[in-house]
């Protein structure tokens, strides 16, 4: 990497810091078990980087398998957005997409 000019601040990359949470852009497309897409590592990372009640075993590996898939509904549950039953339950839609987006100021 190379040294910015006076003035400028250093953003550190993701590889230089831990716990980093992407924000690189806002969560645009429907998410759910099974998917494997490019938003679905940040979207770990952003699980993860929560309390550990919502992602305990923290796992970032870019499939949205059922591990991600509850950690999603008890972020669902904290907010308010879904429950146990519901078809969005565990899926990440408009309405949790809105409030991901929100948490991390998009």
């Amino acid at each position: 990497m190379r040294a910015p000019g006076p003035g400028v601040p250093v953003t550190p990359s993701p590889r230089e810091t831990s716990g980093y949470v992407p924000r690189s852009g806002s969560y645009s497309v429907p998410l759910g078990l099974g998917i494997i897409h490019p938003d679905v590592t940040p979207l770990q990372n952003f699980l993860k980087s929560l309390s550990p009640d919502i992602y305990p075993e923290g796992l970032v590996t870019g499939y949205f398998g059922p591990l991600t898939e509850r950690a999603v509904g008890r972020f669902q549950i904290k907010h308010g957005l879904a429950k146990p039953g519901d078809p969005a339950f565990g899926y990440v839609g408009p309405k949790t997409r809105a409030k991901i987006n929100q948490i991390l100021g998009l």
